[in-house]
Order: C-alpha cells, then structure tokens, then sequence
C-alpha cells in the first residue's frame, strides 16, 4: 500500500514563502512582482491542504497532486533561500563598504564584480517565474479536485499535559505462567550435558507478541539475578539486510570498551578474559540467523557450567541451529488479557466515560487483535483519544483493522494514520535510526526542532512542544523500553523494530540508510 504524503512540512514551505516574500526579498525590486503572485497562489494552496490529507486515501488524483506540489514547494524554497542569501549579501556588503571604502577599494571592486546584481536578477526572475507557472498549474488543478478550503490555522494541541501518565512498561498481563517456565528452565542445571558448560534457551513467535518482554522480566527477576555471576542483555537484530554478526554483537556489548577493528581471532581472546570461569546468563535478543553459533558457544564454553543463554526469534529454525534444549513457543494473549490491556489503555485518566457502548465496541477491537500484545496496546492508546461512540463505531469497522497471522503493521498503520501530521513527520524521521538503537530523547527533540517539524507560535515553547510529541509517540506505542533519568524524566527509548519496519516503509524512496 502507497503511503500517505504529509502535508506538515509542505505547510512551512508555503509559511515561508509568505513571509520572506513580503519582508526581505522585496528589497529585490526585478523579482518582487513575481514574488508577491507567488505568496497569494501559496496562500491560497495552504487553506485546502488539510482537505487534501484526508481525501488521498481515497483517490490517487488527491495523491499526485500533493506529490506535484510537494516537489514545486521545495523548488521554491530553494529559490527563497539563494534570494534572501543575496539580499543579506548586499546588506553586508553595503555596510562594508561604508566603513572601509578607502582601505580596501581594489579588493571590494573584485568582490562586487563576481557577483553581478543584475545577472543575478534575471536569473531569479526567470525561476521565479517557472515555480509560479507550476503553482498556477497546481491551483488549477485545487479546482479541479474540488478541495475545499478551510481554516489555515494551527493544529489543536496534541496533548493536554499531565491528563495521564505513560504506562509502566513492566506491567505485563498474561504471561506468569510463561515466565515462570522459564525461569524453571533456566534453574534447572541438569538440562546441561556434563562435557558442556551452556545451554540454549529459546522463545519463538512472530513479530509482536511479547518475546522481548517476556525475555526482559524473566532477566529482571530477582531469583533469577541470584543465581548467576554475569548477565548481559545483547540485541542482535541480525537480518538478512543488517549486514550484522552474532560474534561482532556479543563483542560490542561485553566488550564495549575494546576497539571494534579487531579480527574474530582478537574478539574471540578478549571474550575469553571477560567469560572465564564465571557463571553466565546471556540474553540475545531478535535473532534472525546463527551466522557464527559456532564460534560463539566454543568462547562460551569458558563460562561456568549451568550458564545459560536465552535467544528469541521469530524461527523455529534458528533454535534449532543453535542447539536449544528447551524451547517456548509463545502463543497468542488470552482474550481476558487482551482485554484487561485495552481497558486500561483506552479508558484510563483523560480517556473517554467507560460506557457499555463503547465496551461492545472496545470488545470487537480487541477480537480482531487476535492475541498479538503490540495491536492490542496500539488500538488501546489509539482509542484513548477517541471520545465519541462514531469515533469508536470508525475503528471498529476499518478495513485495516483487522490482523491476518502476524501481519501487526496493518494496526500499527491504523495508530500512525490518526497522528496529527507534524507528528507524524517527527515519527517518520526515527527511520534514520538502526534497529535496536537506543534514542536519547532530548537529542531527537533537538532535531526535530532543527528539521523544522514542530509547529510552535513562540520559539521558548518549541522544546515543550516537541516533548508532547514525543509523549504522543510513547503513548501510541510507537516508542517503548523507555529509560528516566534522576528526575523520574523519559531519558531515552527504543522503537519496536516491527515499528521500525513501519517507519522505513512510509519513508519509501525518501529514506537512504548507509
């Protein structure tokens, strides 16, 4: 499915276009006419963009000419950009000249005569006039399109701060039974051969269902914690595309000091010194392929015996390969649970009245989650800012809704698609990341407000602003794994990598990722 285009960032271009059309540039007598019949055809595309966002989904005539206009509004932006460079030129020089005329004649007149005013006027005249020409086009077309105009003002806020506070992500429903035979596995020395000194573990189960939670509370268990000297959590996320290994992971996060230009023989000694002798709990988490087991278990035999590893993946065939003496496959969440989890979700504080309307709504939402973990907390936070039963009565009957096997990013694209659309722009951009990254949130926010993607009257409010942002993504689940600094503040976060997947996709050829 073609991804919908955002009309956010086209939005600031036709913003500025209109201001730097009326101030600066005007001082550029040869283009100023061109300029200001350039600002009225962008105000009056700018009043019919929200139209336009809506009604793309539904024909792809909507869809192409916000795509036309997207590309002739960054044509124009470039061109405003050069102006208002010339115009700032010329200032400088001006004042330059007045000050130093007499020291440095010879030395300005060469300056001046490497760029030439008029030649430089013509040049944009005539760009001007070609982005005009498209603009005309493109307004022709609004009519055609019957884009109805409405209100240009700015979007409502996106969070009334402090009306909930986000989920506690260890509170997990349904899997005592699960962690508990885990542990079981993970207690049992006897599982272990006599001339080995580790055993596998495994979780298997499709993308969603809570293999990684699972992993992480039986890892945080106290019991658990007691009975082994060194516990490492590594994120492996070795695809087919990554280009990762399981020896380079493990290297990187138990040797995180050592340099990563060594060969496998060097990584391998230094793992050895780190392993001796100690008595292990290794997690790797989402692994794809056992591209180098091998040399991994012949290091971790150095380990104490009844050292254990935990993998999860999304292949039988991977917890074949790697040996695993026991194996979980996880199922799908009970309805009750699934239920539990939504319900507090969508009614929580600041949510919509619990009424029994919205419950037999709710309860359909939830059948059609199928048990995967991830859809039903996507739908639950979704449906939180939903208030009236038609709101309500919408989801249920979307044709996306529905998850066919473990086909989650259908929910996930239902979640992204009733974002505002400057945060929607912000979520997009979290495609640069690599999977497993981990996001510290008051960079990200630093560049959202550097790319220009926050909406914000008054530029002292701008960093709050982009946290409601980033609350609205945690919220939505679009972030979990969320870490608080001292003051019980999110200092960073993860995305899901099935989120991930999400974001590369709507992305589309836009996204380049060395």
């Amino acid at each position: 499915m073609a991804e919908a285009i955002l009309v956010n960032g086209i939005s600031e271009i036709l913003k500025k276009i209109g201001s730097l059309a009326g101030r600066e540039v005007s001082l550029m007598w040869g283009v100023k006419g061109e300029l200001k019949k350039l600002q009225k055809t962008a105000d009056m595309i700018q009043k019919v963009l929200q139209d336009a966002e809506r009604r793309q989904r539904d024909t792809d005539a909507v869809k192409l000419w916000l795509q036309r206009l997207k590309q002739a509004a960054y044509d124009a932006e470039d061109i405003l950009n050069e102006v208002a460079y010339e115009t700032l030129r010329k200032k400088i020089e001006n004042r330059f000249k007045n000050k130093v005329r007499n020291h440095f004649k010879n030395k300005l007149r060469r300056f001046v005569s490497a760029s030439n005013p008029l030649v430089f006027r013509l040049k944009m005249a005539h760009r001007v006039q070609g982005v005009n020409q498209v603009f005309d086009d493109i307004a022709k077309e609004k009519k055609m399109l019957d884009l109805n105009e409405e209100h240009a003002g700015a979007d409502k806020p996106i969070l009334d701060r402090g009306t909930f506070s986000l989920m506690d992500e260890t509170e997990v429903f349904g899997r005592e039974d699960e962690k508990s035979a885990v542990i079981e596995m993970l207690l049992d020395d006897s599982s272990t051969a006599r001339e080995d000194t580790i055993s596998v573990i495994a979780i298997v189960g499709f993308g969603g269902l809570g293999k990684t939670t699972l992993a992480q509370l039986v890892y945080n268990d106290q019991e658990v914690g007691k009975c082994f000297t060194f516990k490492e959590w590594v994120c492996v996320a070795n695809d087919d595309s990554s280009g990762k290994t399981l020896l380079g992971e493990v290297f990187r996060h138990i040797c995180a000091s050592e340099p990563r230009s060594l060969n496998k023989n060097e990584m391998g000694k230094k793992l050895e010194e780190k392993l001796n002798q100690e008595k292990l709990l290794l997690v790797f988490d989402d692994v794809w392929s056992c591209s180098q087991w091998d040399d991994v278990r012949v290091i971790l035999k150095h380990g104490a015996h009844g050292s254990k590893v935990i993998v999860t993946t999304r292949k039988q065939e991977v917890a074949n390969d790697m040996g695993a003496v026991h194996s979980l496959n996880l199922t799908d969440l009970s309805y009750d649970h699934c239920w539990a989890l939504f319900k507090k979700r969508a009614f929580g504080r600041g949510g919509p009245d619990q009424t029994r309307n919205l419950e037999l709504i709710g309860q359909e939402i939830v059948k059609k989650c199928h048990g995967v973990p991830l859809a039903v907390k996507a739908m639950g936070s979704l449906m939180h800012s939903k208030v009236t039963f038609r709101e309500w009565k919408d989801i249920e009957t979307c044709e996306y809704l529905d998850v066919v096997g473990d086909n989650v990013l259908n929910v996930l694209r239902l979640s992204y698609n009733h974002l505002p659309s400057p945060v929607k722009q912000c979520f997009q951009y979290c495609a640069i990341f690599p999977k497993d990254a981990t996001i510290m949130k008051d960079d990200l926010i630093q560049q959202w407000m550097a790319h220009g993607f926050i909406q914000c009257s008054n530029d002292l409010e701008m960093d709050k602003v982009g946290n409601d942002y980033f609350k609205t993504l945690c919220w939505h689940s679009f972030f979990q794994d969320m870490k608080m600094d001292e003051n019980h503040d999110i200092k960073s976060c993860k995305m899901h990598d099935l989120v991930h997947d999400l974001a590369q996709l709507i992305m589309g050829k836009e996204l380049l990722v060395l």
